[in-house]
């Protein structure tokens, strides 16, 4: 049977299955017993054999194992069936009706447990906490429901839906990231089925709580009408739980609005609420005393924060009036002067969108202070290409330096070194300052010879061109105007915020450098500076950068996430260290550093005030006084918007209108951000939990519309010169001394006749400076590139971004699969590549979706790691499947070519001709023949002179 066949039966019962049991709970619920329980359990049966075989099968190919490994599952297929005997009453004897929930839920952990899958790169964190959480909340829910203990139903339930839930969503994450999926990507299947699953267990667990208020003979509340429909969305819940857990197919096209970028978060924060709610609940239900420790505690944390609210607005006061009286500094070294004294280092990557514009600011609003760029060199579009223009333009005083670590904190590591300066400012791409900002950071430095960095201030420097930059720039003048100067000046809690800062050199080094390791390299550089070294950090609101707002509320969204997941990163591995050092730091500093750390994670504390509400409602626990009730209300609600209310209006460099309905936009904006932010912060923490991989996302910014970059290019002048479209194209067969020519791709010296050509430019350059260094690479790589024979295909080993990877090509040179991941010895992608050519077993063939909607295949080696998958993505997973058996038959015959840098890969056209072309390891043409041939041999001879004539060819440039 063909693998497409297979697949369709399974989707077929699948869909039979969960219907069967869906149906079967509404029966039950409408009184059709005996039929409703056969079919929800014949249904349920079938889910819990597919997702007790696929856990099998995924621990038959290595890819990952439950705890005990093969055992654990045949152990939970027993429990499974003890626990059904026990429920439906073939036992001889009569259960109590306590012993049969007891048996029924160590049945279901068992199962859990069976198919929760272990992974060897995931981290404690990931692989502990959250089942670890789950089975003491079952086992604690199983004693509390035993009559001889403390037998507390309600909160029994409460316990199992918290406990069930966290198990489940960990059982999920475990089988995704078995498959190679960490997280599910909005718009994918993954992503329908997370987003079904999230749904299915925020209604059960909602549907428990309502349960636990309304059942027994004293119910917390007396609905006893709203116990049976919330018992059927309990059943709902389970059997959709149930589905998604046993290897799901592709969702209907109707779940689709679950799997937004926005929706996922909110998705994520909402069953975080939801089940740490639950959880709180069922333990001040066993406790009613409890309820005021919990309640006493959550009020302290709100009039703390609250508290520091009013106190920043009133230090932000007493610093806008200081500023009057005080004299502007003056150091001693001049930044401008005629010996350099600090280094401008500008990271920047795929920002060629922004990058002119502030670059041009900042070489004249800095006059004669030497600049070092550092473009990733993974970026594409063209940002490495700019950067190159800008040092050609200014070659005495822009460096370049092209970042490879694949992180802003690796190539600020490696650049590290080329500073020859005492001082280095470090801005991002969009952020641009004044010469007076260089002067205030130097006498800054020299008064206080213990600071190490010096911060500056970030302002927006658009704020109103939109809803979305008046709302992101609120936020902003809050966090830079009114708390980081605060912190900074009232507990000496001041820290590197990632840019716009200044660094005297030996910094840096004193701890190592930057961490490549945590998405807030800036708040971890911070707290190893300030615990390991006698560095401090210093922050000076008055020291201003200008920054461009993100683009797209997309972008807003992951630039805060990726935010909050370091902030989590750094507050997890350096809080017990600072508390530590008090003795060094001061109380006051660990004191102000605890609180910032604890308010980046504190999202989980501040949201269980519905429980509170909800309790609090029915009379459970004790009932503040009305007086102060009323007064705490007073007191705390207002405090958010005079905070960031006294931000925005009293800005002294932002300046917006003060009409009514801009104040009512910005009070509007300030509570906002409230539950932004904590969906934010619970957003984050799910996919620390759920072992998303740490992605240094570059957040898009928007500019100046239709910006012109200035330029220092003399003007045209009646002389024939290279035009701005040069091409570098020919390498010339004349004379012994060959010829490289970076020539014009139009009309030059009429009198100048070029040779014939045997190579041409893989693409057109916008300038002469870019021409010539094409040809410098291509005189570089092409001594040594290897030679592919792909007939029918063949493999070519190439590195990227510091890691070793192949890729699968067809004799007409276009790229058929790759390897999934990138190996750290070439030696390992050579072997990666000849265990692919064994062959591909169609066991391990799986269809994966893209964001787009597309489809792509992916094999297993015998080990169960991703072996190889497809480039090109397909309609339908038919044709995927399809493609992945055209390959797999090619696949065994490959050529296999070792590349360390470029190839010449030798391939039929459309029009039955030979070409070669030489493909950097990187993916990109390099240089391609500018004639077709006849035979393959003919191409290989072409292919071997430019490899012979290149490295020895001068260079001309045709006018």
């Amino acid at each position: 049977m063909c693998i497409a066949n297979r697949v369709r039966i399974k989707v077929a019962l699948w869909y039979v299955a969960t219907l069967s049991a869906l149906v079967g709970i509404v029966a039950v619920a409408i009184g059709v017993v005996p039929e409703g329980w056969v079919l929800v359990g014949v249904g349920g049966g079938v889910l819990v054999a597919s997702a007790l075989a696929t856990a099998w099968r995924v621990t038959r190919q290595r890819a990952a194992r439950p705890i005990g490994g093969l055992a654990t599952i045949v152990f939970g297929t027993v429990a499974v069936l003890a626990s059904i005997i026990v429920a439906v009453g073939l036992l001889p004897a009569e259960v109590p009706f306590s012993v049969t929930v007891v048996t029924l839920a160590a049945g279901a952990q068992a199962f859990l447990l069976a198919i929760d899958v272990r992974l060897s790169g995931a981290s404690r964190a990931e692989r502990v906490a959250v089942p670890f959480t789950g089975h003491l909340a079952v086992l604690a829910a199983s004693a509390l429901m035993l009559e001889p203990g403390l037998h507390e139903p309600r909160a029994a339930y409460l316990a199992y839906a918290t406990g069930f839930g966290a198990l489940s969503l960990h059982a999920f994450w475990m089988y995704q990231r078995s498959e190679g999926i960490s997280p599910p990507l909005p718009g994918t299947t993954p992503g329908y089925w997370e987003g079904i699953l999230l749904a299915a267990l925020t209604a059960g667990v909602l549907a428990t709580a309502v349960v636990a208020l309304t059942l027994g003979p004293d119910p917390f509340v007396a609905m006893p009408w709203a116990l049976l429909p919330a018992s059927v969305v309990v059943g709902v819940a389970a059997i959709l739980t149930l589905a998604v857990l046993s290897t799901a197919p592709n969702p209907p096209v109707a779940f689709g609005f679950l799997s937004g970028e926005v929706a996922t978060a909110i998705q994520h924060a909402l069953v975080a609420i939801v089940l740490l709610n639950t959880l709180v609940m069922s333990g001040v239900v066993v406790d009613q005393t409890a309820f005021s420790v919990v309640l006493a505690v959550y009020l302290g944390l709100l009039v703390i924060g609250v508290g520091q609210e009013y106190w920043m607005v009133a230090h932000a006061r007493r610093r806008l009036r200081r500023r009057d009286r005080e004299e502007p500094p003056e150091p001693t070294v001049d930044p401008f002067g005629p010996e350099p004294t600090v280094t401008v280092i500008i990271s920047a990557a795929n920002e060629a969108g922004v990058l002119p514009e502030s670059l041009d600011h900042n070489l004249e609003s800095l006059p004669d202070v030497p600049v070092l760029l550092l473009p990733a060199a993974n970026s594409t579009d063209g940002t490495v290409e700019l950067a190159h223009e800008y040092a050609a333009d200014y070659p005495e005083r822009v460096r370049v330096i092209e970042g490879t670590s694949g992180s802003k904190a690796g190539d600020l590591n490696a650049a590290w070194d080329h500073v020859d300066t005492p001082f280095a400012l470090l801005l991002d791409a969009d952020e641009t300052v004044d010469s007076d900002f260089l002067t205030r950071a130097m006498a800054y430095l020299e008064e206080h010879p213990e600071v190490g960095v010096v911060q500056g201030r970030k302002v927006a420097k658009y704020p109103d061109t939109g809803r979305l930059a008046r709302f992101v720039t609120a936020e902003r003048q809050h966090s830079t105007w009114v708390e980081h100067p605060f912190l900074a000046d009232v507990f000496g809690a001041g820290h590197f915020a990632g840019s716009a800062a200044v660094f005297r050199r030996e910094v840096p080094p004193a701890v190592g450098g930057w961490s490549t390791s945590r998405l807030t390299e800036d708040i971890d550089l911070t707290l190893r500076l300030l615990t390991r070294t006698d560095w401090r950090v210093g922050y000076d609101p008055w020291m201003v950068a200008r920054e461009f707002n993100p683009d797209s509320t997309g972008a807003l969204i992951r630039q805060r996430v990726r935010w909050a997941r370091g902030w989590a990163q750094v507050t997890a591995a350096h809080l017990p260290r600072v508390i530590r050092s008090w003795r060094t730091l001061g109380v006051r500093r660990v004191v102000g550093l605890t609180w910032l750390l604890f308010t980046a994670v504190s999202a989980p504390f501040y949201t269980v005030f519905p429980v509170l509400f909800v309790l609090a409602a029915v009379g459970w626990g004790v009932s503040l006084p009305t007086l102060l009730a009323v007064g705490l209300a007073v007191v705390l609600f207002p405090a958010r918007g005079i905070s960031i209310g006294y931000a925005t209006l009293r800005d002294p460099e932002i300046h917006l209108p003060r009409t009514p309905r801009r104040v009512g936009g910005m009070l509007f904006n300030a509570y906002l951000w409230i539950p932004v932010g904590w969906v934010i912060q619970l957003h984050s923490l799910y996919l620390q939990l759920a072992g998303a991989p740490t992605r240094w996302h570059v957040t898009k910014k928007q500019g100046q519309q239709e910006y012109v970059r200035k330029s220092r290019r003399p003007p045209a002048s009646s002389t024939p010169v290279a035009s701005e479209s040069a091409r570098a194209d020919t390498v010339q067969e004349t004379q012994p001394a060959d010829a490289l020519q970076a020539a014009n791709g139009s009309a030059g010296d009429p009198e100048t006749v070029p040779e014939p050509a045997v190579a041409d430019s893989g693409e057109g350059y916008a300038s002469r400076s870019n021409a010539r260094r094409a040809v410098s690479r291509v005189r570089k790589h092409a001594e040594m590139a290897a030679l592919l024979r792909p007939d029918p295909a063949g493999f070519v080993i190439h590195r990227e971004e510091g890691r070793w990877r192949w890729r699968l090509v067809s004799r007409n040179g276009r790229i058929l699969a790759e390897n999934p991941e990138g190996y750290a010895a070439r030696a390992s992608a050579v072997g990666s590549a000849k265990r692919s050519r064994e062959g591909i077993d169609a066991d391990t063939v799986s269809v994966l979706e893209s964001n787009d909607g597309t489809y792509r295949w992916q094999a297993r080696a015998k080990n169960g790691t991703p072996l190889v998958r497809s480039v090109r993505r397909f309609g339908t997973p038919a044709a995927a499947l399809d493609a992945a058996e055209r390959v797999s038959a090619r696949i065994v015959e490959a050529d296999l070519v070792v590349a360390a840098n470029a190839t010449f890969e030798v391939y039929q056209d459309a029009g039955g001709e030979w070409r070669w072309r030489l493909r950097h390891r990187n993916g990109n043409i390099l240089a391609d023949s500018s004639e077709g041939y006849a035979s393959r041999s003919n191409a290989r001879r072409a292919a071997e002179r430019l490899r012979t004539m290149a490295p020895n060819a001068s260079v001309q440039v045709l006018a």
